[in-house]
């Protein structure tokens, strides 16, 4: 009598499938890192076209106005929420005049007619890499000083500011940048926060087009527009850290432009910070790159710098 045929099949036993989702965790394991990294290359160069595209379209605006940058403030008002930004001046080159024409530039950049307009998203004006990219700031009167009520609105923030000046180790008195007009550094600190209050020379030296025939160190080797991306929120090497009320961030909105931090990725408000393995800059060229985090201040701050007759090697700083 013939015997039925056995059913040879089986599953897997706990070992092999045990052995089979090591396998898989493995492969995870090996190829996430990797698509982050590419992931954060692209949102890195995507930065750096940002800030191309900006700072070509300030080069651009410099070309109608006699070779002369915008200026850095809009007024001579004691802070920097109050005065109108020089990327205000540039939204047409940016194909935003339609924001541009809302703006009513008599009046402070927070007072209730402009919150509108300053709450547009411009996506040139920020990093990919920022947390929160295409972020909004509210828009606080305490921070403004004029007690209004802004009706919940909100700012849209930005990621990239001007060079007016940098301090360096060693000096009586900070660098001029590109953006500084005339010849003289400022006599008086102008660092938010200082004791010492900026005078009303000094205030008014940001109102005035600065041009780019002072930068005699080179258009290719001084720096125009720097990443300082996460504003308002302060962040520091350690991380995010608590901080007093914001003077700065909104695109709409002016900044110090003064630089003193001893290095890069170290402090979001008074250096480069780049939410990259470093920060990303715009020469006053038009070109766009990455300066490294450990690159010495010295060789950062002589970039920064218009007319120090620095010589300064590339390897030096990538």
């Amino acid at each position: 009598m013939k015997q039925p045929a056995q059913n040879t099949r089986r599953g897997l036993s706990l070992v092999e499938l045990l052995v089979v989702v090591t396998i898989i965790g493995v492969l995870i394991a090996l190829v996430l890192p990797a698509i982050q990294a590419a992931r954060e290359a692209a949102r890195r160069s995507a930065c750096l076209d940002h800030l191309r595209q900006t700072s070509l379209a300030v080069i651009h605006r410099a070309e109608t106005r006699g070779a002369r940058l915008p200026a850095l403030w809009a007024t001579d008002r004691m802070d920097p929420w109050e005065n109108f930004s020089w990327r205000a001046d540039i939204l047409a080159e940016v194909e935003q005049q339609a924001t541009a024409e809302q703006l009513h530039r008599d009046s402070a950049p927070l007072d209730s007619i402009n919150l509108r307009p300053a709450s547009v998203q411009i996506p040139v004006f920020q990093c990919p890499s920022t947390p929160g990219y295409l972020r909004s700031i509210a828009a606080m009167g305490s921070a403004a000083g004029s007690g209004l009520s802004y009706d919940g609105l909100q700012l849209a923030a930005c990621d990239y500011a001007a060079c007016y000046e940098v301090t360096t180790a060693g000096a009586d008195e900070p660098l001029a940048g590109a953006w500084k007009s005339g010849e003289a550094a400022s006599d008086e600190a102008t660092i938010p926060g200082s004791e010492v209050l900026p005078t009303a020379a000094s205030l008014q030296q940001r109102t005035i087009a600065a041009p780019l025939r002072a930068v005699a160190d080179g258009l290719s080797r001084t720096i125009l527009l720097v990443e300082q991306a996460g504003k308002p929120d302060r962040f520091k090497a350690t991380g995010l850290v608590p901080s007093a009320a914001a003077i700065e961030g909104p695109w709409a909105t002016a900044e110090w432009g003064a630089f003193y931090a001893a290095g890069v990725n170290q402090d979001n408000h008074a250096g480069l910070f780049g939410f990259h393995a470093g920060a990303n800059v715009a020469m006053c060229d038009g070109a766009a790159m990455t300066i490294g985090a450990d690159a010495e201040w010295s060789v950062v701050a002589a970039l920064m710098t218009r007319d120090g007759q620095e010589i300064i090697d590339r390897g030096d700083w990538q």
